[in-house]
């Protein structure tokens, strides 16, 4: 029932659309969704990513929560170019993770050689250096 329920949730994101494009240079290829698999707590397994549009990503976690993040720029992050992204909406006792802007993701591009998502927290009032999460499997 659980797999059921966010097969169906998966489906009602990209059915409802999503931004392919934004605004991004011409050169650039974002991805507007994709996978990938998370082994630790919480929630392990697939977390989906539908971009919605220009600004807003959402993330579906294997248990059916959500959390929403926001595009904050283009980077460049052990060699890959992309897109970094804030998380700003979802429960942080589901999701492990503040809604304040001090967490992190860089999305790569999907012509880069290589697509590893990376994460960062902002603590003691820096950036701590990128980590890497995990590959991205594009859904496209």
């Amino acid at each position: 029932m659980k797999a059921l329920l966010v097969t169906a949730a998966i489906s009602a994101l990209l059915l409802a659309g999503c931004d392919r494009h934004g605004s991004v240079p011409d050169a650039a290829k974002p991805l507007a969704h994709f996978w990938f698999d998370y082994n630790s707590q919480p929630h392990p397994g697939k977390r989906v990513w539908v971009r919605l549009n220009e600004t807003t990503w959402v993330v579906l976690y294997p248990n059916g929560v959500q959390a929403r993040y926001r595009t904050k720029g283009r980077e460049e992050v052990r060699g890959l170019r992309g897109t970094v992204v804030e998380k700003f909406e979802g429960d942080p006792n589901e999701t492990g993770t503040p809604n304040d802007g001090s967490f992190q993701i860089f999305i790569p591009d999907r012509d880069n050689q290589q697509l590893l998502l990376s994460f960062r927290h902002f603590q003691n009032g820096a950036w701590q250096p990128w980590q890497p999460l995990a590959p991205v499997i594009p859904i496209e």
